[in-house]
């Protein structure tokens, strides 16, 4: 099982200073031989001001990035091609018309593939479109199923040999109509032909049922034997993390404890949350480890600096001085069997 991390740019094209991507890229190198990029290869961040990707595109982050990657012997995949939140596509999007919108995706979906053809591990290339209606997806008057069927298509069109998934997010609840869709809609788009190579699930776990926790293994191996067992295809888990504060801008009570306090799971009593953390992040690789058909396993946090205000906090192995946390000692065997 290949396991890895998510990174951000600015460690790699210049925004940050000297010293901190020396360092940000001394532990990365150190400890990872397989990244994803943090939200920015999205279209709201290449595409912002046009639809053309040879005048329009932004390329120069993804760029220095793997740069940086071939010459450490580090393989990326891709987040994300299509994210089908409604806030993952610029203004100029909003203007087309249906059949323009469906045009522009081609053409983004081909462009990504056809320049990074052979430099990317895997491509994110639908995300997070269980949540939304079947019909009219993404404003091409397509249903979802139809439409994901032909992102498949343009992508294998360019890049035959690429690897290709579905990713989205479900809590490991047995009884849960969010993973049930999600397999109904696995299942439709191989009727269908869509020539998906993996699925990804996210793992942003910790909000129920019982909160800044994993679930139980029981639980877990239900939820993710059920997806195997009804699609046949190989899982990743692209973007593990468990959090102290499942709600930083929109708080609710109950959304927050203070990681420094005493803190108790299962009956076990933890010095504090962080503690914690470091045993539920090793336990969690160790019960992806014994399932064959768990491929990848990506933790959503590298260092918790500069970490976006809308993401949860303190998910990394590396704190906001890049000083090593209690969770990044519990896995630094791991991580270091990994970079062999």
């Amino acid at each position: 099982m290949d396991t890895g991390t998510i990174i951000q740019p600015k460690y790699f094209n210049g925004v940050a200073t000297s010293k901190e991507s020396i360092e940000y890229q001394s532990n990365l190198v150190q400890y990872f031989k397989h990244v994803g990029m943090l939200a920015f290869g999205q279209m709201p961040f290449i595409a912002k001001i046009g639809p053309d990707p040879e005048k329009d595109y932004d390329w120069r982050n993804i760029d220095c990035l793997l740069d940086f990657a071939k010459k450490h012997d580090i393989r990326v995949h891709y987040n994300t091609v299509i994210n089908s939140h409604k806030n993952s596509f610029p203004d100029w999007y909003y203007e087309l018309s249906a059949e323009e919108k469906k045009k522009a995706l081609e053409r983004h979906i081909k462009a990504i593939v056809g320049r990074y053809k052979d430099r990317i591990e895997f491509y994110k290339l639908v995300n997070e479109s269980n949540p939304y209606e079947e019909e009219n997806f993404l404003g091409t008057n397509e249903t979802k199923t139809d439409l994901i069927v032909q992102m498949f298509a343009w992508a294998k069109e360019v890049h035959p040999e690429g690897e290709f998934i579905v990713n989205d997010h479900f809590p490991f609840l047995q009884q849960d109509k969010i993973r049930t869709n999600f397999i109904s809609l696995i299942k439709r788009l191989k009727e269908k032909g869509a020539q998906i190579d993996a699925i990804g699930i996210e793992g942003h776990l910790g909000y129920k049922p019982v909160p800044f926790q994993i679930p139980s293994d029981d639980d877990f191996d239900t939820t993710i034997e059920d997806v195997y067992n009804s699609t046949g295809l190989p899982i990743y888990i692209t973007e593990f993390d468990i959090s102290y504060n499942n709600a930083p801008v929109n708080p609710y009570p109950g959304s927050v404890i203070d990681p420094n306090n005493p803190f108790e799971a299962n009956g076990v009593a933890y010095a504090n949350w962080f503690d914690y953390q470091a045993y539920a992040y090793k336990h969690f690789y160790e019960l992806c480890k014994k399932k064959e058909f768990i491929k990848r396993l990506y933790f959503w946090g590298f260092t918790d600096k500069d970490w976006y205000k809308w993401e949860r906090p303190s998910v990394g192995f590396f704190d906001e001085n890049f000083k090593p946390k209690p969770v990044f000692n519990e896995m630094q065997e791991i991580l270091n069997a990994h970079t062999k």
